[in-house]
């Protein structure tokens, strides 16, 4: 009990005076805080120099090895010298606690550097090399879509239980604290673009501590050059593209979707769900699904429907007078295309998997309307990456 009382003192007698305290007694010996260097591993998404400026509020923390916390100080404030009992020790440094998401305020931590105590020596820490434990994340618009823009346009951005609220001129990034090394950052844009309600969600899974998610909203190019002389009225919220970067400290540059193999982003694809799409379907009784699949979120999804069979095609042109048509955005075709058991609008607007189900389509396709038929495929992600393929229905031989 006497040791322990003795340590106490002499650490509570450290920590506030700088002069070096020695001891007689063979189990102490000293560590040297003045040897500490804290440096700032962070660019590109912090600056070294903004982390050094707050540096000095930084906490700088001893534990021992089986964690239990021995002594913390500001690092403007820790003594020269510090005793401890023999033994070994970690020292970890950080910058000071956040209460949740926050607008410019990294968070940024070092690794745990162990060292040992031997008896009556001083032993240096050396180097605490600080690198972002904060998921950064920065919300832009390109200049058509943000001269649309009401005033009342928000982007909520949550990672975990925390959120901020990013207003339509915010220039600051966010900074979150994450639960994990995998963390799921939910994106939600709401508010009036030219007058017309919108809502607009886009989530992006895998994003670690220490990197940056750069979301950036546009106008889709078919909607940026729409001659207003047609009459059409476009929906805008209907046509903005969401893309994204990011960045992180270790690899110092941008990873576009279609390379980030971490966030599993890819092309889109369309493919037969147990048959090669490549290749007519002749067995009218099987079943015919096309997987349409695009891990960016589905934005369209473009049908036209052929056929050499005359009296089909005729049949073709009543239901459909416009053809091709859009599964995202259906229009007067909404209620045929439903009827029809296909997923319209809401069921394909940023999906990543919609099944294209003909299944019942098929038998019909037979008898007076034998023939080669076609159904011609095209999904455009978020991203604005486009893939096309035809489903090709040959009946001519069928019983």
């Amino acid at each position: 009990m006497f040791h322990v009382l003795l340590l106490a003192s002499v650490g509570m007698l450290a920590a506030c005076h700088s002069e070096e305290v020695r001891f007689d007694m063979d189990t102490f010996g000293q560590v040297n805080l003045a040897s500490v260097q804290m440096t700032a591993e962070t660019e590109p998404l912090v600056t070294a120099s903004r982390v050094a400026a707050d540096m000095g509020d930084y906490l700088i923390a001893i534990y021992t090895e089986s964690g239990e916390l021995v002594e913390e100080w500001k690092y403007s404030e820790m003594p020269e010298l510090f005793t401890l009992q023999t033994g070994r020790y970690t020292v970890y440094a950080h910058s000071p606690e956040v209460e949740g998401a926050a607008f410019d305020a990294p968070c940024c931590a070092s690794d745990a550097k162990s060292f040992e105590i031997r008896q009556d020596e001083i032993t240096e820490i050396g180097e605490l090399k600080c690198t972002l434990t904060s998921i950064k994340v920065t919300v832009e618009y390109d200049e058509k879509l943000f001269s649309l823009l009401g005033d009342d346009v928000t982007v909520t951005v949550s990672v975990g239980g925390e959120s901020l609220s990013f207003a339509k001129d915010e220039a600051r990034s966010g900074f979150f604290h994450g639960e994990s090394e995998s963390n799921i950052v939910d994106v939600r844009l709401q508010g009036t673009i030219e007058g017309e309600e919108a809502s607009i969600s886009k989530s992006y899974g895998d994003i670690a501590p220490g990197t940056e998610l750069i979301v950036t909203f546009s106008l889709m190019e078919s909607i940026v050059g729409i001659d207003p002389g047609t009459g059409g009225t476009p929906s805008f919220a209907g046509a903005i593209k969401i893309s994204n970067e990011l960045i992180s400290v270790n690899e110092n540059a941008s990873l576009l979707p279609e390379e980030d193999g971490i966030l599993d982003f890819g092309n889109p694809k369309i493919e037969g769900d147990g048959f090669d799409i490549a290749l007519p379907i002749t067995n009218l009784d099987q079943q015919v699904v096309v997987n349409l699949t695009a891990p960016e979120g589905i934005q369209h999804v473009y049908v036209g429907i052929y056929s050499d069979n005359e009296g089909f095609a005729g049949v073709i042109a009543e239901m459909f007078p416009v053809n091709p048509f859009d599964l995202s955005y259906p229009g007067e075709l909404e209620t045929a295309l439903t009827n029809l058991g296909l997923p319209v609008g809401e069921e394909v607007i940023d999906q990543q998997l919609v099944k294209f189900d003909v299944s019942e389509f098929i038998p019909l396709l037979k008898g007076d309307f034998a023939g080669m038929h076609r159904f011609e495929l095209e999904v455009v992600d978020n991203n604005g990456m486009s893939v096309k393929a035809t489903l090709s229905v040959d009946s001519r031989n069928a019983k």
